[in-house]
């Protein structure tokens, strides 16, 4: 099986065409621990990249045998990146990246067209959770790889998503959003009983005022809430099973554990059962 140090040996121009966690240590420990532990749902499969970045994670599921691989992105510069990297590797045939709002762009695809989908740093900057989640069950994957931070500040059960102002990040996944959007998401939540806390900034937890909500562009949920979230999108048997990072050397904005050491990082697959991808298709 081919290693995270096969990988970045192969692909070490990925260091130059992004300047976010673009280190040699971090890619190689996360493919390892992300594509190499699941090389079953991606060895043969139909991949679908959402937030795709550069397309690293693309060409890392290339690499690791999936047979196609389309990856949706936000950000014009990036998917121009990604199409300059895939062809680099040679793998232009069977690779597709495309420009837009990711939930806009699932909409417009076939169910039953992807076995399995990549949803990897992005979870947590976006504010539309319930809406992605839903979409990507629509599509009837087999299986969802989902790597996310989760918000921490709350008991292990609480159910709670923090809503704030990143401005570094407004472009980063071409989410458009409105005063009534916002509005209509943080129903949503609490229909499904999960509290929706609004701050002015994830570092700055005063109160943000209604004024304010249409500039909300990210958003982090605890884990009670993303797993109540994943079984109100995926309804039926789904079965979660979490990435060991025990030992993990990677680190984050120099802290000694790294998020995923302290429990604020986590790497999910969500195995999506024949009856449930029934479902989500609808009558």
């Amino acid at each position: 099986m081919r290693s995270g140090s096969d990988f970045i040996n192969r692909f070490n121009y990925l260091i130059e065409t992004s300047q976010v966690g673009a280190h040699t240590r971090r890619l190689t420990e996360r493919y390892d621990r992300m594509i190499a532990q699941n090389i079953d749902i991606i060895q043969g499969k139909r991949v679908l990249d959402l937030a795709s970045h550069d397309g690293r994670w693309g060409l890392a599921a290339k690499y690791a045998g999936a047979v196609q691989v389309v990856g949706i992105e936000g950000r014009k510069h990036l998917v121009k990146n990604s199409i300059s990297n895939a062809k680099r590797a040679g793998y232009s045939d069977t690779m597709t990246w495309i420009h837009g709002d990711i939930v806009k762009v699932m909409q417009k695809l076939e169910p039953g067209s992807f076995d399995t989908v990549f949803l990897f740093g992005v979870f947590y900057h976006v504010t539309n959770h319930l809406e992605i989640l839903r979409e990507i069950a629509r599509l009837r994957p087999t299986n969802l790889i989902l790597d996310t931070e989760v918000f921490t500040q709350c008991s292990e059960e609480e159910e709670r998503v923090v809503l704030w102002v990143e401005n570094s990040r407004a472009d980063a996944c071409a989410i458009h959003r409105s005063d009534k959007q916002i509005k209509k998401r943080i129903g949503e939540l609490q229909q499904l009983g999960i509290q929706v806390e609004l701050i002015k900034s994830f570092n700055d937890h005063e109160k943000l005022s209604n004024s304010d909500i249409g500039r909300i562009n990210a958003g982090m949920p605890s884990m009670a809430a993303l797993q109540k979230m994943l079984l109100n999108a995926f309804t039926g048997e789904s079965k979660i099973t979490m990435i060991d990072w025990t030992g993990s050397k990677e680190r984050d904005y120099g802290r000694t554990n790294g998020f995923y050491g302290i429990g604020q990082r986590f790497t999910m697959v969500v195995s999506i059962p024949l009856t449930t991808r029934a479902h989500s298709e609808g009558p």
